[in-house]
């Protein structure tokens, strides 16, 4: 059964959940891909750290992903932040 308050913010729990959830399994991507290529992604919070400052576009510039697949990946990590912030936005 839903509660009252989850009916009346469903899109905002939805939202968030989706954010959340794009994280999580962006970072896990991040952390297989990079680890033993990339020194500065020794841990799973490297790999978060490095995914929530590009998910945002800070993009500090400390931790890069090597490779063409790792800008791919890059690119794609920002192009999906921006789409999910603004649906979480909305």
């Amino acid at each position: 059964r839903d509660s009252k308050l989850f009916r009346e913010n469903e899109q905002t729990v939805m939202a968030a959940l989706n954010l959340g959830l794009f994280i999580f399994v962006t970072t896990g991507i991040v952390y297989e891909s990079q680890r033993g290529l990339n020194e500065h992604i020794t841990n799973y919070a490297d790999a978060l750290y490095f995914t929530v400052s590009t998910l945002t576009t800070t993009g500090f510039g400390d931790i890069t992903l090597a490779g063409h697949w790792g800008r791919m990946l890059s690119v794609l990590i920002m192009i999906f932040g921006v789409s999910l912030f603004l649906r979480l936005i909305q």
